[in-house]
């Protein structure tokens, strides 16, 4: 899913851009994903993934976060969705599934297989993208641009992944600081 678009772009810069930049537009999508090493926008209506994971022989497993569950399988069968629940309760994702009624995620490599919709945020047809990471986007890809053009008087300059950005003003580059500082609050966290 692509957390920006070229009209939000182009109203940053204050500027029509005349090129296609769809492929900034998800690249730097991605490597926002993977700096954060987690989905952060899940399209519903088309981003359905199959994971497994290994039982631990406990009645609670820790998984990616995931905004829907379409169906859990554990030891080749399905549990109903009757008999686990998902943590936290209070947020609009979950990476804590907890089975009720006696069961357990049996101790089998690979024997949890979840059906679902894995992401932090949930989307339809590319609405509702938490602003952060939308402006965060945006200032990533306006990066790239401004880099290419070879903007005279550049501020600030640095490299994401293949990428070269360049920012023209000292706002862009604060933007570019407070875009990174967003993916270090999403980056998950080791345990």
């Amino acid at each position: 899913m692509k957390y920006t678009t070229k009209e939000k772009v182009e109203k940053y810069l204050g500027k029509t851009i005349t090129g296609d930049i769809d492929n900034y537009i998800e690249a730097m999508s991605r490597f926002m994903d993977q700096a954060c090493d987690r989905v952060l926008v899940v399209d519903l209506t088309s981003d359905v993934k199959v994971k497994k994971y290994d039982g631990n022989g406990r009645t609670t497993l820790l998984v990616d976060d995931f905004v829907a569950l379409d169906s859990l399988v554990v030891d080749g069968n399905t549990v109903p969705d009757t008999s686990y629940v998902s943590y936290p309760a209070n947020e609009g994702y979950s990476n804590e599934i907890v089975i009720t009624g006696g069961t357990i995620f049996y101790k089998q490599r690979l024997g949890v297989v979840l059906t679902g919709h894995f992401g932090r945020y949930s989307s339809v047809d590319g609405i509702v993208t938490p602003f952060d990471i939308e402006h965060a986007c945006t200032v990533l890809v306006t990066g790239i641009i401004q880099n290419s053009d070879s903007p005279n008087g550049v501020v600030k300059t640095e490299s994401i992944g293949r990428y070269s950005v360049s920012y023209a003003t000292d706002k862009q580059a604060r933007d570019y600081d407070s875009a990174m500082s967003t993916i270090d609050h999403y980056r998950k966290v080791g345990v």
